[in-house]
């Protein structure tokens, strides 16, 4: 597996920063339906936060670049009961890398000890979302319906592409050794929290444990 390279940051002098609203609008097509025979009178529809944030680092943010292009963060979580996945919400500090998008997976999960775990296959189409050029801190908010049945899953956010010309004005500055310009030239920053999570590459499926998230919650309906 090749070595994590996640670049987290603590500014100096902490800023307070005001989020602009930022709703995606995601296309994504019907799955996994609940067959009207599995929810019944008998079961109870309870609004439920399934993955929290954690507790956040002030004026701290995990970057990404484009040699983070296919890596993951996320969370391994074990579902009780039914629950439908309804909203995946989360923020950005600032993108300044053209062409950005992200990747949001469901895969069923298996538990290792509480260091590693493996991801098995999606539950569900992922949802892929833009982020745009901005400068100033933004927030997401994704509408969705994938039914969980009991069981582990791991979901996650993956950074999934860049604009060409961004890839290759980064590639050139690190192959010159300018790692400062590099970083300046092409990233995304999201607030860092502290927070047990998982990491995966895009070419495994293992899941090696670190000890920040980047703040993707997810909420939706437990039936009991």
């Amino acid at each position: 597996m090749k070595q994590r390279n996640f670049t987290v940051t603590v500014l100096v002098a902490a800023t307070a920063l005001l989020m602009n609203p930022y709703h995606a609008e995601a296309s994504v097509p019907p799955y996994l339906e609940l067959p009207e025979s599995k929810i019944t009178s008998e079961l109870k529809p309870v609004r439920k936060q399934l993955i929290f944030k954690g507790s956040r680092i002030p004026a701290g943010v995990i970057c990404f670049s484009p040699g983070n292009i296919g890596d993951e963060i996320g969370s391994i979580v074990t579902v009780k009961k039914k629950f439908r996945i309804e909203e995946f919400a989360f923020k950005v500090v600032s993108c300044i890398m053209p062409g950005c998008s992200v990747r949001l997976n469901v895969y069923h999960a298996e538990k290792g000890d509480k260091k590693t775990g493996k991801a098995g296959e999606l539950v569900a189409v992922p949802i892929d979302i833009d982020i745009p050029v901005n400068e100033k801190p933004a927030k997401f908010s994704i509408d969705t319906d994938i039914l969980l049945e009991p069981g582990d899953y791991y979901i996650s956010m993956a950074l999934t592409g860049c604009s060409e010309e961004a890839a290759k004005a980064w590639e050139k500055a690190r192959s010159e050794k300018r790692t400062d310009d590099a970083f300046e030239m092409a990233r995304l920053d999201f607030p860092i929290f502290l927070k047990s999570s998982f990491a995966k590459d895009c070419d495994s499926e293992d899941l090696t444990n670190v000890m920040s998230n980047l703040g993707l919650t997810v909420s939706g309906t437990e039936y009991r």
